[in-house]
């Protein structure tokens, strides 16, 4: 690896080395089960659910936004209702955005205005348009 800046011990070394090694593997469906069953804090829940998302293990993805939301991040639906509209449960999806908007999520308007457009409702997408931007 040689000399990197920034890099004066041999633990930092190691440690960037290990990052970089590790960067292209996902931790095994035992890790993330771990996860949803341990982790308490929402923040904490919400960048799992996001990390097991970028790595496609979209059920770990879901309980650990489930896990999220139960413990008060309410942008964790928003997080649903995507997965949900990816796996093409548009009922289910719409359910999970309401709930973050009626949370006070205003990029959850955005969202539902969208779903409205391709069920074509386009008065209730055009009214959600409008409180999105208020």
């Amino acid at each position: 690896m040689g000399a990197q800046p920034g890099i004066s011990r041999l633990t930092d070394c190691l440690n960037a080395h290990g990052r970089a090694t590790r960067r292209r593997f996902c931790p095994p469906l035992a890790f993330w089960t771990a996860a949803a069953a341990h982790a308490i804090d929402a923040d904490h829940l919400t960048r799992l659910s996001d990390a097991a998302g970028r790595r496609l293990r979209y059920k770990a993805a879901e309980r650990l936004a489930h896990r999220a939301a139960d413990a008060g991040d309410h942008r964790a639906y928003r997080d649903l209702a995507r997965i949900r509209a990816k796996a093409g449960d548009h009922a289910e999806a719409e359910r999970l955005a309401r709930l973050s908007a009626d949370a006070g999520d205003p990029t959850a308007y955005c969202g539902l205005a969208r779903m409205r457009e391709q069920a074509c409702d386009h008065v209730e997408a055009k009214r959600l348009r409008s409180i999105a931007f208020d």
